[in-house]
């Protein structure tokens, strides 16, 4: 765990870093959440973000757009969305369960 993570917890008790799961450190994005949230990964923010705006299935370019534009992702999809359990992908086209 980065030094900067662990500062994190030592200040501010109440909140906890999801991060994405890559080998590219310039892709690495941590998103930081209520410590009590039951958002253990990457793939379970996505899916409640999702289904927070209204979305049972999402195209992949606009799976793409919307990740960018709220600061989940920086210039592509993570590969982890691909292969999750909860968020299926098939023909180019996210569902959620």
């Amino acid at each position: 765990m980065c030094t900067q993570r662990k500062d994190l917890r030592k200040y501010i008790n109440g909140l906890r870093v999801v991060e994405t799961v890559t080998r590219d450190r310039r892709y690495e994005r941590g998103i930081i959440v209520d410590a009590f949230s039951m958002v253990n990964n990457y793939s379970e923010l996505v899916r409640d973000f999702l289904r927070k705006k209204g979305y049972s299935e999402i195209s992949e370019n606009d799976m793409l757009t919307i990740l960018v534009m709220n600061n989940l992702t920086y210039k592509m999809i993570p590969k982890e969305i691909y292969t999750s359990e909860i968020i299926e992908y098939k023909d180019e086209l996210f569902t959620i369960d």
